[in-house]
C-alpha cells in the first residue's frame, strides 16, 4: 500500500502498467535483499537457539577455562537465502505497523518501508508527507458539470460518502474505452484502480490478522483471496447499483453488463439470506471489480488521504459478507493458479516451474495486452491472453490444467525431464501475486 501510495503521487503521468512495473521493482525481494545486505541487517537474524556457552560479548579477555571462540564464530555462520532476508523486511515493516501510535499509526511503518525499499520513489518520513507530495491535477479541480454533480449526488445517496471534487468520481466510473474528447479530459479508471486495489488489499489484511491471531499466513492469504477477488467484488458492484453508472463504449459490455448483473441478483434473490451467493455464480466483467477499486481510491484520494474513509466502506460494505470465514475455506484452491500450483507440488512434485506474466505491445492503434505462460522445465506448456495481468494468468493456468489432465505422475517426469526432489516449492510461482 505505502509503494502504491508514493507511486500515485509522485508520478501523475504514469499508467497502471507503468505503477505495476514500478511497485514490483520496489518491493521484490532481490531489492529488499540488497537493502538489508546494505544496511548489515543479516546481522542481527535468528536463526537457531541461543547458546550461552557459544556467546562471547566483544571486548572481553578469557582468564581461564576453555576457550570455545573459534568453534563459536564457526557456528554461529548461517547462510540465509535471499527470500529469508527479504522476508524480514517485510516482517519489520509489519512489526513497525503494530508498533504505530494510536494516532499516527502508519507513522513508523511509513519510515520502515522507505528503510527497506531504499529508493527515492519512497522516501516518506510520516504518513502526511503522502498528500504532501500529491499536486492536484487539473481534471479533478475543474468545476463539475451538471452530470458529473448528479453522479455525486446519487452515489452519495447509496453509499455516503460525499465528493468535494466530483470529477475524481466521474473518472472513477469511466472505461478506458470511453473517447476522452467525449469527457472534458477525465482519465479512465485505471490509475485510481490501482491505488484502491492497494488500499483493498490493506484493509482486508489488517481486519484478517487482527480477528485471526492464531491463524498461520498460508490461512490468512487463502482466505483474502475471497475478499479481494474480482469475483466478489463484481457482484458488491452490482449490490450497490455501481455498474449503472459506468461510462464506457464497448459493444461486448453492453451485454454481458446486464446478463451479469440479472445473475447475480437473480443468485441473491434465492439464496435465502447466505452471503457466499456469489461464489458460485459466472465471472464478471473486469470492468465491475475496476469500478469498486477505483471508487475507493476516488473517495481516498478526495478525502486528502485519509485511510479512514476505507475502513468506514470496508466495515460497511465488504465485512458483512464475511463475518464467518470458514465457509470461505476452499475457495483458494477452486481457483485455476492455486489449483494448479497444488497439482505441480502436491501431485507431480515438481520444484521447476513457474507463471509469467507481460505486456503485449500495441499495434497500430489497436489495444494492447497481457500475455501468460506457465512454464514446466523451461518449456511452456500453456499460454492465455487477457487486458489485465490476473486475468492472463487464470486462463493460462485453466489451459495448463487441461494439458495435464489424465497425466500419472510417472507420465509427467517423464514428458517434461522432471527430477525435483520430492517436497521442493517453487518460489517462482508465488500464489498470492499470481491471483
Amino acid at each position: 500500500m505505502a509503494t502504491s501510495i508514493s507511486l500515485f503521487t509522485q508520478n501523475p503521468d504514469d499508467d497502471e502498467f507503468d505503477y505495476h512495473v514500478n511497485r514490483m521493482c520496489l518491493i521484490c525481494n532481490k531489492n529488499l535483499f540488497n537493502s538489508a545486505k546494505k544496511k548489515e541487517l543479516y546481522r542481527y537474524i535468528r536463526s537457531r537457539g541461543f547458546s550461552r556457552h557459544l556467546w562471547y560479548p566483544d571486548g572481553l579477555t578469557l582468564l581461564r577455562g576453555r576457550d570455545h571462540s573459534k568453534k563459536a564464530t564457526a557456528q554461529n555462520r548461517h547462510a540465509l537465502a535471499e527470500k529469508t532476508i527479504a522476508d524480514v523486511c517485510e516482517a519489520l515493516i509489519g512489526a513497525s505497523l503494530l508498533s504505530g501510535a494510536p494516532d499516527h499509526r502508519f507513522d513508523m511503518a511509513v519510515k520502515a518501508v522507505t528503510a527497506v525499499v531504499d529508493n527515492p520513489s519512497h522516501n516518506a518520513s510520516c504518513w502526511k508527507d503522502y498528500y504532501a507530495l500529491y499536486s492536484l491535477p487539473k481534471y479533478q479541480v475543474l468545476s463539475p458539470d451538471g452530470a458529473e454533480v448528479n453522479l455525486a449526488e446519487r452515489i452519495e445517496e447509496k453509499l455516503g460518502y460525499h465528493f468535494k471534487y466530483p470529477r475524481l468520481l466521474r473518472s472513477a466510473f469511466t472505461h478506458p474505452s470511453f473517447p476522452s474528447a467525449w469527457g472534458r479530459a477525465v482519465p479512465c479508471y485505471q490509475r485510481l484502480e490501482f491505488l484502491g486495489d492497494a488500499l483493498l488489499d490493506m484493509v482486508c489484511i489488517e481486519d484478517l490478522f487482527a480477528r485471526f491471531p492464531d491463524r498461520d499466513p498460508q490461512w490468512l492469504t487463502e482466505h483474502k483471496m475471497a475478499m479481494v477477488s474480482n469475483k466478489f467484488l463484481g457482484a458488491l458492484a452490482v449490490k450497490l447499483g455501481l455498474h449503472r453508472h459506468l461510462r464506457h463504449f464497448s459493444t461486448p459490455l453492453q451485454t454481458q453488463i446486464p446478463q451479469y448483473a440479472e445473475e447475480i441478483q437473480t443468485a441473491e434473490s434465492e439464496s435465502e439470506g447466505a452471503v457466499d451467493y456469489w461464489v458460485d455464480t459466472k465471472d464478471s466483467p473486469k470492468c465491475l471489480p475496476d469500478m469498486v477499486e477505483a471508487y475507493l481510491g476516488a473517495c481516498f484520494v478526495d478525502s486528502g488521504f485519509k485511510f479512514e474513509v476505507v475502513e468506514a466502506f470496508y466495515q460497511r460494505y465488504v465485512k458483512p459478507y464475511f463475518h464467518d470465514m470458514a465457509i470461505y475455506d476452499t475457495f483458494a484452491n477452486k481457483h485455476p493458479t492455486t489449483f494448479l500450483h497444488n497439482r505441480l507440488t502436491l501431485e507431480y512434485k515438481c520444484a521447476n516451474y513457474c507463471l509469467k506474466a507481460g505486456e503485449i505491445p500495441a499495434v497500430d492503434g489497436s489495444a494492447g495486452g497481457v500475455l501468460a505462460a506457465v512454464i514446466v522445465h523451461d518449456e511452456v506448456i500453456a499460454q492465455g491472453t487477457s487486458s489485465s495481468s490476473r486475468y492472463a494468468k487464470v486462463k493460462a493456468s485453466q489451459k495448463a490444467l487441461e494439458v495435464l489432465e489424465g497425466i500419472l505422475p510417472t507420465e509427467f517426469r517423464k514428458k517434461y525431464g522432471c527430477d525435483c526432489r520430492e517436497g521442493q516449492g517453487s518460489e517462482d510461482m508465488d500464489i498470492g501475486t499470481a491471483i
